[in-house]
């Protein structure tokens, strides 16, 4: 099981630590994004957890199955779409198209699209599905 915990920033022997997520493991959609990230985390920024495994006490089971979660390597939380936005910002080839993710105009309305996705997310994997965009990932 995986404890979390935040105090400062967060080195091993002066070596700066990864940024944390916390995803739903049981989510096929969820499952789908992080191994797409995972592909284009090629500096390892990253490290993914299955909320299933957490057993701090930051957060409520019922937060973490809300929306996704990151903790920052200096120990700073964000949620939806802010942890989607760092998610984009630490990956090579989306960190320009984050850029545009941090303009003022976006997080009103990324905060919007989040909560349509993640409501509808199992809908939206099923269409993947049907359509042969996606297999289930495992």
């Amino acid at each position: 099981m995986f404890k979390l915990m935040i105090s400062g920033k967060r080195k091993v022997g002066g070596v700066m630590m990864k940024d944390i997520v916390l995803y739903d493991g049981n989510c096929g959609f969820c499952r789908l994004s992080k191994n797409m990230a995972k592909k284009l985390d090629w500096l390892r920024n990253l490290e993914w957890i299955e909320l299933e495994r957490y057993q701090g006490v930051l957060f409520s089971q019922e937060e973490l199955e809300s929306e996704i979660h990151l903790v920052t390597s200096s120990g700073k939380v964000l949620r939806g779409f802010s942890a989607i936005r760092r998610i984009l910002w630490q990956l090579p080839l989306t960190t320009i198209l984050s850029l545009l993710l941090y303009l003022p105009f976006a997080k009103w309305f990324g905060d919007r699209v989040y909560a349509f996705v993640a409501k509808y997310r199992g809908k939206i994997m099923e269409l993947l599905n049907a359509i042969g965009v996606a297999t289930p990932a495992v």
